[in-house]
């Protein structure tokens, strides 16, 4: 009887673990493409600068980004207010390349409430790495708005990848 219950309760623990880590972004790996642009991404770049993305390459990459002077890609989720959120990249870069985040939140009506800029590392080049922070959602926000901006671009050796963009719950308090 006491196995019954431990197996049960080791299976809700589970289930609970695996909704807990669901990503809200959809198409966060980069593997649904249409029209040469991953799908539910939204593309922006400066005028001027062009943004070139490539599919997956050999190393495991979900979207390469080059040519871009200034320019990025996002997607707005839902988030309730008070919840914390784990926001977590994978990414390399090369060349010139720098890559930056932003996380923003907006009210039920759209109004931007606040922002926060993070500037991924990438200390090795040509190196994979994983950078993840915890936010916190403002009282009255309603979305949240993960942008990823690319700048510097200005030769065919640089550029950035991505493989894994996640917007999840988060078990910890923002960092």
């Amino acid at each position: 009887m006491l196995r019954k219950i431990m197996t049960i309760i080791m299976f809700g623990a589970a289930l609970c673990l695996t909704a807990a880590a669901e990503n809200l972004l959809m198409n966060g790996d980069f593997s649904q493409w249409k029209a040469k642009k991953p799908v539910k991404w939204n593309l922006w770049s400066e005028k001027g600068s062009a943004i070139q993305l490539t599919e997956a390459n050999s190393d495991g990459g979900g979207v390469r980004i080059t040519d871009c002077a200034n320019g990025s890609l996002g997607q707005r989720v839902k988030v309730a207010a008070g919840k914390t959120y784990e926001v977590s990249l994978t990414g390399k870069l090369s060349g010139d390349s720098s890559l930056r985040f932003f996380v923003r939140f907006f009210d039920a009506d759209g109004k931007r409430m606040t922002q926060k800029k993070y500037v991924f590392p990438g200390r090795v080049k040509n190196k994979w790495e994983t950078v993840s922070v915890n936010v916190t959602a403002p009282e009255n926000s309603a979305s949240m708005l993960l942008l990823i901006g690319i700048k510097g671009q200005g030769g065919p050796e640089d550029a950035a990848q991505l493989r894994e963009v996640v917007i999840a719950e988060a078990n910890g308090e923002a960092k």
